[in-house]
């Protein structure tokens, strides 16, 4: 007999840890621990405005690709931008160099995190941006489990109607 997932078995974030300035990592209520980096959270965002620049990233050839098909996990694992090859390898010509502002060479943050009702996390970045809505499901699948060796857990999540349960801490340390 198959079971139904009621709201008691939902997986839902349990405790918040701040492991440094550019790391953060979430108990969850099935015992997993997962660890995200600042960039890889704000590389995922899942606002419209962020969809939005990834999908015109991948139309476009030319400049940065903040996201693509191919290189959209691989910016969302190491936080890196990719680019496309410089001029000087490729024999095109460029009008200009990237000029990068102050706030671009700043090691990127998580400033807080606000719950959103009993299913997601708003998080605010050092870069200025908060629009994206991050619900617990997603972030469940985006994180990096921490494990011990040989354990394997279960990664997949039932809708989450719950609220978080156990001690919550905020991301910057406030219960």
């Amino acid at each position: 007999m198959a079971r139904s997932h009621s709201t008691e078995e939902s997986i839902v974030p349990t405790r918040i840890e701040r492991l440094a300035e550019q790391a953060l990592a979430i108990v969850w209520s099935n015992g997993v621990r997962m660890r995200y980096s600042a960039a890889k959270l704000r590389t995922a965002c899942p606002c419209a405005t962020c969809r939005e620049k990834r999908r015109a990233a991948e139309q476009t050839t030319d400049g940065p690709s903040f996201d693509s098909a191919t290189s959209g996990a691989e910016r969302a694992r190491t936080g890196s931008v990719t680019t496309n090859p410089s001029p000087a390898f490729t024999g095109a010509r460029r009008s200009s160099l990237p000029v990068l502002s102050p706030r671009d060479t700043v090691p990127l943050a998580v400033q807080r995190m606000t719950p959103v009702g009993n299913y997601a996390y708003n998080i605010a970045f050092s870069d200025g941006h908060d629009a994206g809505i991050f619900p617990f499901e997603f972030l469940y699948q985006i994180g990096d489990q921490e494990e011990p060796a040989g354990e394997t857990v279960n990664r997949s999540m039932p809708p989450s109607t719950s609220e978080p349960t156990g001690t919550q801490q905020g991301a910057n340390g406030d219960e």
